[in-house]
């Protein structure tokens, strides 16, 4: 009679997962064009701009370009606040990302 022993291996163990590898984006805008705006109130603006269009690419991405030729993004028309011009900058953000995922 033959007596058979059961042998467990043990896999190796799995190097433990890494963090994805970052993705690095470069988004050119040509111009931003503020009208009724002061110098300094369009910096504002602006600045408040880039920060909250960073923010949602970081945290949406950026969709694939489905037949749009990504010179063309339609963001529509954009409320401005001449009180607030970081408002307006947000709003114009937001209305790009919108525009890049239509």
């Amino acid at each position: 009679m033959k007596t058979i022993v059961p042998q467990i291996r043990r896999a190796p163990l799995a190097p433990p997962p890494t963090a994805p590898a970052a993705v690095s984006i470069n988004l050119r805008i040509d111009a931003l064009v503020l009208h009724g705006f002061s110098r300094a109130d369009g910096h504002r603006a602006t600045a408040a701009f880039q920060g909250e269009l960073t923010r949602l690419i970081t945290a949406h991405g950026l969709p694939e370009f489905s037949g749009i030729p990504p010179h063309v993004i339609d963001a529509g028309s954009v409320r401005a606040s001449a009180a607030r011009p970081e408002l307006t900058g947000t709003r114009a953000a937001r209305a790009i990302h919108g525009g890049l995922r239509a």
